[in-house]
């Protein structure tokens, strides 16, 4: 599914984009790491993969899943036309 990835607060710095386009095979679920894939930053890389630590809570605001994990708190938007 395509969206949007946001960093709403973390304490590293590790994601190097506030906000990512992109797309995601699962969406996030306790317990698992989760995975969201899009363009490249570099020339030499054919995609770029980010990987969250294990997901602690997931909550629903309108379209949006909101996350934490044990460092960060994200926000995923769902392209709507997508969504089940």
């Amino acid at each position: 599914m395509n969206g949007i990835l946001r960093k709403v607060k973390s304490s590293h710095n590790k994601l190097r984009s506030d906000e990512i386009k992109g797309f995601f095979i699962d969406p996030p679920k306790i317990g698992q790491v989760f995975r969201f894939f899009s363009t490249p930053l570099t020339k030499q890389a054919d995609i770029r993969v980010i990987t969250t630590t294990k997901v602690l809570t997931i909550s629903e605001e309108g379209s949006n899943i909101k996350f934490e994990t044990k460092q960060s708190e994200y926000e995923l938007e769902i392209n709507e036309t997508e969504r089940n």
